[in-house]
């Protein structure tokens, strides 16, 4: 056991003690340190940071009565505190007593105010957060935990041969609830990977995603996860086990008072699955072990009692408390864990250097052999976890000693040799982003982080993140935001099984700016030179918060309010993530980035150690910008509106003094509201930012932009504001922050025939379709090539235009064939109709193609899933009208001798993950009712390229079912409504190759037309 110094007093006599919790450097309060052993503020900065005795980290650690310093001096008596510092303290303690109540004689009518005096002046703030990242009042945050002061020590070795592994365990808690507990519930998630589990039914019953349903029912009994508690006693007393599914339940045989304290002794045994989710064996990068969520772990107790949920693969909740961990595992597993290595000389591996260096694998020939035990200790954190592999490089990373941001901090990176090129600048990343998340929201506090290739993706666990390496800013965007998760959710700790907004949405907005502000990589990057030059560049805001409102635009909004277990598939990431992320930029647009920071600081200072709630975050939001909030948080949190702003007219007029009065109206048609921030530009180029509050005002109205609150139920405002000079237009946003319906409304001028026009882009080849465009209308120019038997070559060119969700969209194109001298010409209109469900796609041609003039119109009844297909049953997906003229001169002489035709019919389908099957069936002016049969399925898949097999035959339901029937071949010749007018010589198609840069092709797959059918029969008239 490793020792510590403390110096005493002036005498810097120094005093050796044993440390109880294994790690030296666990802070101090420092009210208390000031109040029982530190004589001088001076000293207390210095004390913070170095070791303290084992007596003041039982106190700060609450791990039993017995141990707290101000109890008599009796119990002080402790083995592990020599009888001289008994004598010590006794004698001190008779000292300060006499001293006090002699000054308290002497001086009582001074001694009073002078005593407040001081307290006022010195005594260090509730919620201070003291240089090393600790709260000053730690000790009070942890005794509000409801199983308070928990000790989970455990011993545990694994067999490498089968991937089981056993161990021992006691848990030690204080009930600090008002209730009598008569069951105490432990998570064991492992169980979850295994067939039929309540994971698996989620799986099937939301579909394929990452995960497929066959995956779990494929699984063989040595590829399972396993966990189950054998046996154990609770204070003496044998306990009875029960579990039902990933949730194990204790029931102890007296019941536990509120404070009263509880000790369990158990052994349990486990085995490692496969790597599915988060945890497992093997994973697809080649890592051994990613043990997350893999021992008995304590539920959470709360104001809403046990939180012993059912784990179907969302997020976690637990209990603050110290982990004493011993992990025997092969000698040759190099591991990284939650907490602080205990006996790095012991293990090697690169911990024995406390320096930067680099320890890379030994060959397999001299790996160390046999059993190796290595003990971590974690305090305070909510949770444990480790990983392990033979063939890990080990990277030790010291944050500089000159930063002013956790000097004394150590970065632990384990990486796979395979994917060194990518993992080679960690070492740089990991300082940056802690410098400057800890710059804005305090110090990280904990002596240690390791960064560790595992898992199947990223996940944070304390002190610990586990990636999927990808490429070079892939990985560095997934390491800053599972880094970042160390502030958000590793520090103060939200139910993220609940509220994941709480963490996801704060990290994921975080993660943006470390990736632009820090690394100046965001997420307009592009991977290709082409695609730089074909994809326009797009504002920070927009770009990220497109997801979104692509989503919302879809109708498949959801409210953040609803746990994350019961969110719709599809929409998991956009809202947890995206709408959580876009809720932070939009009190950037309200209140600045400089307000954001100061939230989310407020947030980390009182909530760092303990568990927030959303009401919690609500009331810091409501304080720090100076207004009432509840409104603005109904609209994201717990609503699906967003607002509807639109700027209706703009007046400038002069006044006597010289200066210019200008009225600004506003309407809005939805009740979401949010505080707004207008930008209006003179005549001069001076913006000047004006701020509408939403309701009533918290702070005094002492900024003279600021303007009277427009209260929710109002549907419209007026400003009016005074200017030195006359405007020359007004803003409703500049950066993209701002929410709302749509985003093309976004300016009006002063006067003129058309005040509130929408920003229109035009671009050669352009791809806005990529780039999605929201707060304007892009128009794309394209040229087109094409040749077919009938027209020859065909050249000419096409214009798209996108806007507002990228709906409606507009195309137009005129086009020469050069075989038959001709001039076609096509417009076309596509829009969305109803939204979420019940959303619909009116989709419209009038053309002039190929010697036939007609229009199209289509009812697209088919809604697609937002990100996953899925298995679908079969469903009527098109309704469609076609009306043609033809040419006598040219048409009669390449399909059937007719001037004119028209045909009504609709569309089913059956979709799958790979592929589809269609019914089509349509009536036409002959009277018959052609059919067509298709069936499309991938049937190779490589990361070089794809084989799609394509299946499609006719039937005629009528007269003379032969296939010389001249109506069923004019079908053929013509193709469908989908392959002759969207597949056929205008289209400008551009498909992905894996190879490279994407690349464009003209034209698409559509049906080749023949004077002859296939089957060499005669057209007959």
């Amino acid at each position: 056991m490793r020792k510590i110094v403390l110096a005493a007093k002036s005498r810097v006599k120094k005093r050796e003690y044993r440390s109880i919790l294994g790690s030296t450097d666990i802070p101090v309060c420092a009210l208390h340190a000031r109040q029982r052993i530190i004589p001088s503020r001076n000293m207390l900065q210095d004390y913070t940071d170095k070791n303290i005795c084992a007596t003041e980290k039982r106190f700060v650690a609450g791990e039993s009565s017995k141990h707290h310093i101000q109890e008599s001096a009796s119990n002080l008596t402790d083995k592990n505190v020599c009888a001289t510092e008994k004598r010590f303290l006794l004698r001190t303690a008779v000292c300060v007593t006499s001293g006090l109540v002699l000054t308290l004689l002497m001086l009582w009518g001074l001694a009073l105010p002078i005593s407040l005096h001081a307290q006022q002046s010195s005594a260090t703030p509730s919620n201070a957060i003291l240089p090393s990242g600790f709260p000053a009042d730690l000790e009070e945050r942890l005794k509000q935990e409801r199983l308070r002061d928990l000790v989970q020590t455990m011993n545990v070795t694994l067999n490498d041969d089968d991937y089981t592994f056993k161990g021992t365990a006691r848990v030690e808690f204080l009930n600090n609830t008002p209730d009598t507990l008569r069951q105490i519930f432990f998570h064991a998630h492992f169980n979850a990977f295994q067939p039929n589990s309540l994971t698996h039914k989620r799986v099937a019953a939301i579909g394929p995603n990452r995960m497929k349903p066959e995956t779990f029912a494929n699984l063989k009994p040595n590829e399972y996860g396993k966990l189950d508690i054998l046996s154990g006693t609770a204070n003496g007393s044998a306990f009875t086990v029960e579990r039902l599914g990933t949730i194990i339940r204790v029931d102890i045989a007296k019941p536990l008072l509120p404070q009263e304290r509880i000790t369990l002794d158990f052994t349990f045994e486990g085995q490692v699955p496969i790597q599915i989710r988060r945890s497992g064996r093997n994973n697809s990068q080649g890592v051994r072990y990613s043990m997350a969520q893999w021992f008995p772990k304590l539920c959470q107790y709360d104001q809403h009692g046990w939180q012993n949920n059912q784990f179907v693969l969302r997020e976690f909740y637990g209990v603050w408390g110290k982990y004493d961990v011993k992990l025997t595992v092969p000698a040759k597993l190099v591991i990284g864990a939650s907490g602080d290595l205990q006996n790095p000389l012991e293990v090697g591996h690169g911990y024995e250097f406390d320096r930067d260096t680099v320890k890379f694998p030994a060959p397999d020939a001299e790996k160390p052999q046999g059993m190796k035990t290595w003990h971590f200790v974690a305090f305070p954190v909510h949770d444990f976890a480790w990983v392990a592999d033979a063939d890990y490089i080990h990277r030790v990373v010291k944050m500089p000693a000159s930063s002013p941001i956790s000097p004394n901090l150590t970065f632990h990176i384990l990486t796979k040799p395979k994917y060194e090129a990518v993992w080679k600048n960690a070492p740089e990343w990991l300082p940056r982003i802690f410098r400057f998340v800890g710059e804005k929201y305090y110090p990280y506090p904990y002596k240690q982080f390791t960064c560790a290739q595992a898992g199947d993706g990223g996940m944070e666990y304390p002190n610990l993140v586990m990636i999927r390496s990808g490429d070079y800013n892939g990985t560095l965007g997934t390491v800053a935001h599972e880094a970042t998760h160390q502030w958000f959710y590793g520090l103060a700790a939200n139910n993220e099984s609940k509220h994941a907004w709480m963490d996801e949405g704060i990290t994921d907005y975080l993660t943006d700016r470390i990736m632009a502000e820090e690394f100046e990589i965001d997420e307009q990057s592009r991977p290709t030179w082409l695609d730089k030059a074909l994809v326009p560049r797009r504002k920070d805001a927009l770009e990220t918060n497109r997801s979104f409102l692509r989503v919302y635009a879809l109708g498949y909004d959801e409210p953040l309010s609803i746990p994350q277990d019961r969110m719709n598939e599809d929409m998991t990431a956009v809202m947890v993530y995206r709408k959580a992320s876009a809720m932070l930029r939009q009190f950037e647009y309200s209140f600045g980035k400089d307000k954001v920071d100061e939230l989310l600081r407020t947030y980390q200072q009182r909530w760092r150690f303990r568990h927030p709630y959303p009401p919690d975050f609500e009331k810091i939001g409501s304080e720090v910008f100076g207004q009432r909030m509840d409104e603005v948080f109904d609209t994201f949190i717990r609503g699906t509106e967003l607002p509807d702003y639109t700027l209706q007219s703009l007046r400038s007029e002069p006044t006597a003094g010289g200066k210019f009065k200008n009225t600004l109206q506003i309407a809005k048609r939805e009740r979401a509201h949010v505080p707004l921030r207008l930008f209006a530009t003179d005549v001069s180029g001076a913006v000047q930012a004006l701020s509408i509050p939403s309701d009533m005002l918290n702070a005094p109205n002492r900024d003279t932009s600021r303007l009277a609150p427009w209260f929710w139920v109002a549907p419209d405002y007026t400003a009016e504001f005074i200017t030195d000079r006359p405007l020359r237009e007004v803003r409703l946003d500049t950066a993209g922050n701002l929410l709302r319906h749509d985003l093309t409304k976004n300016t009006i001028q002063a006067g003129g025939l058309f005040p509130a026009m929408p920003e229109v882009k035009v671009g050669f080849m352009t791809r806005f379709d990529e780039a999605a465009p929201l707060d304007y209308y892009g128009v794309s120019v394209r040229p087109s090539v094409w040749y077919d038997p009938l027209g020859g070559l065909q050249l000419g060119v096409r214009a798209d235009a996108f806007g507002g969700y990228n709906n409606p969209k507009l195309t137009a194109g005129a086009y020469y064939n050069l075989g038959n001298k001709r001039f076609d010409w096509q417009v076309g209109f596509n829009h969305w109709i109803g939204s979420g469900d019940n959303r619909s796609t009116l989709v419209s041609s009038l053309f002039s193609m190929d010697g036939a003039s007609g229009l199209t119109v289509r009812w697209l009844l088919d809604k697609q899933p937002v990100r996953f297909a899925r298995n679908e049953g079969f469903a009527i997906t098109k309704l469609y009208a076609e009306f043609y003229l033809f040419d006598s001169s040219y048409a009669s002489s390449q399909f059937v001798p007719s001037n004119n035709a028209w045909r009504i019919g609709g569309l089913g389908e059956s979709r799958w993950k790979t592929g589809y099957f269609q019914v089509e069936l349509f009536f036409s002016d002959n009277g018959n009712f052609p059919l067509r049969l298709e069936w499309s399925d991938k049937l190779y898949e490589s990361a070089v390229f794809d084989i799609q097999g394509r299946l499609f035959g006719f039937w005629e339901i009528a007269y003379g079912l032969s296939l010389d029937n001249p109506a069923i071949w004019n079908y053929l010749n013509k193709g469908s409504e989908i392959e002759r007018f969207e597949n056929v010589p205008a289209r400008f198609v551009r498909f992905a190759s894996y190879l490279g840069s994407p690349v464009f092709t003209p034209g698409g797959a559509g049906l080749v037309r023949a004077r002859e059918n296939p089957l060499g029969m005669p057209i007959k008239s």
